[in-house]
């Protein structure tokens, strides 16, 4: 709590980070306001950093002005930290904020079908888990591809994506080490089955 008053920026970058994992452990002996109190008091600072890793740790406590940050960084091409992207990439698929799309597409696909995102792969399970149809037809057509790495990076995301629609071919794959990595595809099914 303290370091959050921090004179170095990078200092109350880290702080944000250790409140969000902090929080859940600290509900019991009513440290969970105090980090609450400090995370808002982080999401006003000054360094673009420090605001976007508490919008990070309020936007899982509900909060829509952190959520809505979020938005804005994903579809506004603001730099962020890369810990920060991914996860809000992963937040818009579980909060389902939608108005994130174009950030998200942007990063699954770029222009020109060309993306330089270092996040493509959870943006395009991001979209799928938001009903993006060309996310998931991109991750359903992955299943069949000739490249077998290809085959299990789309299993994998099938199963993140909660795609039923690929569990027939998921369970055709499982038993199958030339079709894909069977470890994956049995994760895949598992995660997958969580989803339902």
């Amino acid at each position: 709590i303290e370091a959050c008053s921090d004179g170095e920026a990078r200092v109350r970058y880290l702080t944000c980070r250790l409140l969000e994992q902090l929080a859940p452990e600290r509900k019991s002996d009513g440290g969970d306001a105090r980090v609450a109190r400090a995370l808002e008091a982080l999401f006003e600072d000054g360094d673009r950093d420090v605001r976007v890793g508490a919008s990070v740790a309020l936007a899982e406590r509900g909060s829509v002005a952190a959520q809505q940050r979020l938005i804005d960084a994903l579809n506004g091409d603001i730099a962020m930290q890369p810990e920060d992207e991914q996860a809000a990439i992963g937040l818009c698929a579980e909060l389902e904020l939608h108005e994130a799309v174009p950030g998200l597409r942007r990063r699954a696909w770029g222009r020109w079908y060309r993306s330089s995102s270092p996040f493509m792969f959870q943006a395009r399970v991001a979209l799928a888990r938001l009903g993006d149809e060309r996310a998931r037809r991109d991750i359903l057509d992955g299943l069949s591809s000739w490249s077998r790495p290809v085959r299990t990076r789309s299993a994998v995301a099938a199963g993140l994506a909660g795609l039923q629609e690929a569990r027939a071919r998921l369970e055709a794959m499982r038993s199958d080490e030339r079709q894909a990595d069977s470890y994956s595809v049995a994760e895949a099914l598992q995660i997958g089955r969580a989803h339902v």
